[in-house]
């Protein structure tokens, strides 16, 4: 037997698990199967690990809070001369894209096996 229950971590809408429940005799590849359809439905569009210059970038901007953008692209560029960026606010946009994709992922209700969610999301709030 393979069921997918989804559940939400302490009713915080922004972190959804998926659990999975498989019998001993069921092949690798069913699981995989499963765990990836599920995966499409809930996480709606292209779904790619953030970068880990973008991470840098967000832990970066948290541990130097104050100051201008301009001065944090001059921090950024000094300590990180094989990833500058060449402005403030090609710089802010990215941090800001990376820390919504880290706090606040999308994700679309999870109707069952088969399937397709149109449009319908969850996000926090």
């Amino acid at each position: 037997m393979l069921s997918v229950p989804q559940t939400s971590v302490q009713d915080d809408r922004r972190r959804v698990r998926i659990v999975m429940e498989v019998d001993a005799w069921v092949p690798v590849a069913a699981v995989t199967q499963a765990y990836r359809q599920v995966q499409r439905q809930l996480l709606p569009g292209h779904n790619r690990p953030i970068g880990s210059r973008s991470i840098e970038l967000v832990n970066f901007v948290l541990r130097n809070p104050l100051g201008s953008w301009e001065k944090r692209l001059e921090a950024w560029n000094n300590a990180h001369p094989d990833a500058t960026y060449s402005g403030y606010r090609h710089m802010r946009s990215s941090y800001v894209r990376a820390r919504e994709s880290l706090e606040l992922p999308r994700y679309h209700l999870y109707a069952g096996p088969g399937s397709r969610q149109s449009g319908q999301s969850s996000s926090p709030g």
